[in-house]
């Protein structure tokens, strides 16, 4: 919603010609920079930069929006409205790749917001302070009246508002992802990500075999749990070569964090004429590396303490390797 308020994100797909109007003058700044002009006087042009897009299947205003309607609604409307965003900003442009998220952006408020017992919540008067020019009996001094408001209240409104809008725009709109292989084999000279709702690597093989897309993206499954994605090197296994990502060696976390002890062992002999403060500074940063190590599963709260824990040694003359070696 940060964003969005301010007309930036997934907001600019209302209006699909300022999008084309955008890529287009990029595309036109890029041609010009890589314009080259030889000493005989010929001008040539470098292999050219393509750019890309990332947006949704479409927009819609949050107030307004029935999910329960949307569930029920086949791929077709989704699709067209894509479609005609898709042909209106590569028409004139370098545009070749485009990452959609296969699922409409939700903008704007949601809903107003309400206490654990579903009433709406109302300020507390002793918390609120007194500005000019607002409709209450009270005066400001100046003769107009004046307006309470509770800052830290909105504040803390303001933020949690953005937090429900970017999880509802995560889970409540369907995932369409039929529609991504519809826009691939509709332009097959463009090249097409899948994204949204891919939590493992059986499902980018689910969305990509079979179809036109090209690839899929990932975000915060990978942050959320990094270890699901171990083998992910594999989905590019390549005829041509003797050793293949699916032959080689499949790690451990202990593996993971033995080698990182090595590692941290060979910077700190690098680093040992450095200063106090540019050795610790090195350290703390050598220890945090494994710190999500074991993110998305169970035990992940006490390691992640430990290694906190096992930080604060870092002030003293504790090496990097001893104390992730406990």
């Amino acid at each position: 919603n940060a964003v969005s308020g301010r007309s930036g994100g997934c907001a600019m797909m209302r209006d699909a010609s300022h999008v084309a109007e955008c890529v287009e003058r990029m595309s036109e700044s890029i041609r010009n920079a890589e314009m080259i002009t030889h000493d005989n006087g010929v001008v040539e042009a470098k292999n050219e930069v393509q750019l890309s897009v990332k947006h949704r299947l479409g927009v819609r205003d949050a107030s307004t929006y029935d999910a329960d309607r949307d569930k029920g609604l086949s791929d077709d409307e989704a699709y067209f409205e894509c479609e005609e965003f898709v042909r209106a900003i590569t028409k004139n442009s370098n545009v070749s790749k485009l990452q959609v998220h296969a699922r409409l952006g939700l903008l704007g408020d949601f809903t107003p917001e309400r206490t654990a017992e579903g009433r709406l919540w109302t300020p507390n008067s002793a918390d609120q302070l007194k500005v000019p020019g607002g409709g209450d009996d009270s005066d400001g001094g100046d003769g107009k009246t004046s307006k309470k408001i509770d800052h830290k209240r909105e504040q803390y409104k303001a933020k949690k508002l953005a937090r429900k809008a970017t999880i509802h725009n995560r889970s409540v709109p369907p995932l369409r992802p039929d529609v991504v292989n519809r826009l691939a084999e509709r332009f097959p000279h463009l090249e097409f990500v899948t994204n949204g709702g891919i939590k493992s690597t059986e499902d980018m093989r689910r969305r990509i075999d079979g179809t036109n897309v090209a690839g899929a993206m990932v975000g915060r499954s990978v942050i959320n749990h990094p270890c699901s994605f171990s083998r992910v090197d594999g989905l590019w296994d390549d005829a041509t070569t003797t050793t293949t990502a699916t032959s080689l060696p499949q790690w451990t976390r202990e593996d993971v964090i033995q080698s990182h002890i090595q590692y941290c062992i060979r910077e700190e002999e690098r680093c040992k004429h450095q200063s106090d403060y540019h050795r610790e500074l090195l350290r703390r940063r050598l220890v945090a590396v494994p710190f999500s190590l074991f993110a998305g599963e169970d035990g992940n709260n006490a390691y992640q303490r430990t290694v906190r824990k096992l930080g604060k040694r870092l002030k003293g003359r504790h090496m990097a390797s001893s104390v992730l070696l406990g």
